[in-house]
């Protein structure tokens, strides 16, 4: 919610972005700040606060105040003050760069985590496990976070496809009922994306769909069998790099391999083991 608030915020020219930059503003303590305040601080009105949190999906500014505090809480708890977009200047030092970069994909494992459903893991690793056919599909660079999961399910004898950014329609008319679309994105909200573009080809042939996106990727959402959200600390257009992102994707991808590994432990184990014998033999 908070994300989309400061994304209403930047589109200046508009009461949407008015209210939107009041709230940030006065976020410490909003929770003292009634529609009236809001509306007259903002120089809008009742009826403009109201569409607002509609627009967010609640009634009113009564139905929207207690969710916005408790991720403000959430927030508060869970995030430490550095930017995850610019988590170090020209200013800071390497020693100052390690510990920075370190926290915030602490945070971003951290928040991951909090959001993941042990019910869900355990649907997605059945959906794997009983998959005809696997694909991943992403565009770089969470192309090659793609290739690492294929990679881990490989050593245990479950074959994964990586589907390439340019072959995308040509996979997903492939695609058939039994098989199995894990589809990687972060904004998750426009047709446009070629991940995205194929989703109703994937539905109309009755494959399964997991979907790794933000909190704001409804249309993935809409299509997905099921969803795990990545952390969304990250501004596409802001970020020097895609630290906090790719540490997000990469954990929900191991907990998918390690869900999975779960089913099957000793045998799975076993071809791991015996695999690794094996390979380093060759050596």
């Amino acid at each position: 919610m908070l994300e989309k608030i400061k994304q209403y915020a930047l589109n200046k020219q508009s009461s949407k972005s008015a209210i939107a930059q009041y709230i940030i503003d006065n976020l410490d303590n909003i929770e003292k700040h009634s529609l009236e305040d809001v509306a007259r601080a903002s120089f809008t009105s009742k009826a403009s606060v109201v569409r607002f949190a509609q627009s967010l999906g609640y009634k009113g500014w009564t139905d929207f105040l207690p969710d916005l505090l408790a991720e403000k809480y959430y927030s508060d708890t869970h995030y430490s003050d550095i930017d995850h977009n610019l988590p170090f200047d020209q200013d800071d030092d390497l020693a100052e760069i390690i510990q920075r970069l370190t926290t915030i994909e602490k945070e971003s494992i951290q928040d991951t985590a909090d959001k993941l459903s042990a019910n869900d893991l355990e649907v997605a690793a059945k959906l794997i496990k009983e998959a005809k056919r696997i694909v991943v599909f992403g565009l770089s660079p969470n192309e090659y976070l793609a290739y690492l999961f294929k990679r881990n399910m490989l050593t245990i004898g479950k074959i994964i496809e990586v589907s390439h950014p340019g072959e995308f329609g040509l996979t997903t008319a492939s695609i058939r009922e039994g098989d199995l679309a894990i589809i990687i994105s972060y904004s998750g909200n426009s047709k446009n994306i070629d991940s995205l573009h194929y989703l109703p080809v994937i539905k109309k042939h009755k494959a399964k769909i997991i979907a790794l996106t933000s909190e704001r990727g409804q249309l993935l959402k809409q299509f997905a069998d099921i969803t795990f959200k990545i952390c969304a600390q990250e501004s596409k257009f802001k970020k020097i790099g895609n630290f906090s992102t790719e540490e997000s994707i990469l954990f929900i991808l191991n907990t998918l391999y390690a869900a999975y590994f779960k089913e099957d432990f000793f045998t799975n184990y076993i071809k791991k083991v015996h695999l690794a014998k094996d390979l380093e033999i060759d050596r």
